[in-house]
Parts: C-alpha cells; sequence; structure tokens
C-alpha cells in the first residue's frame, strides 16, 4: 500500500505535467478574446465536460459577465439560433 505521502507526490508530478503541457500563447489568446469580449459567452459540453462547461458559466455569470450553458445536442434542435456571430462559443 502506498503512504500518504506518496500519493501526494504522484498527483502533484501529474500537476505539474499537465500545467507543462499547456500551450501558454493559446492561453493568452483566449484571454484577450474573452477581455475584448462585448456579447455572450456561450459554453458547452457533453458528460462531465458538460459539467465543467456549466460550472464554468456559472462562474462568470457570477462575475456579471454575460454567459450561458448550452447543451450541444439541444443546440442541433432549435438553440444554436441564440447564438451570433459576435457571440464567443467555448
Amino acid at each position: 500500500m502506498k503512504s500518504w505521502t506518496d500519493i501526494y507526490k504522484s498527483q502533484l508530478n501529474e500537476a505539474r505535467r499537465a500545467l507543462d503541457s499547456i500551450d501558454n500563447e493559446k492561453v493568452d489568446q483566449l484571454i484577450e478574446v474573452l477581455h475584448n469580449n462585448k456579447n455572450n459567452i456561450f459554453f458547452t459540453g457533453v458528460g462531465k465536460n458538460g459539467h465543467v462547461a456549466s460550472k464554468a458559466s456559472s462562474s462568470f455569470s457570477s462575475m456579471n459577465i454575460r454567459s450561458f450553458f448550452i447543451d450541444p445536442v439541444e443546440a442541433l434542435h432549435g438553440s444554436m439560433s441564440l447564438i451570433n456571430n459576435e457571440d464567443v462559443v467555448i
């Protein structure tokens, strides 16, 4: 059985590996897009990604940033008309 310190170190190494894999230039571009956006932000996803997207939308809304979660399956059946060319979809 692994000790708690071994488990913690393993998780820390995985977090470092994940951080190292992030493309900082793309993150900067996303921040720029979100910062300059004057319209709606739509978050979307299926399954766990959908739950994360819904939470992100809720967090943005709590900061008074217009954002919405849109289910991608429902979007195909009519909800997509809510999105215009000036909105941001994540």
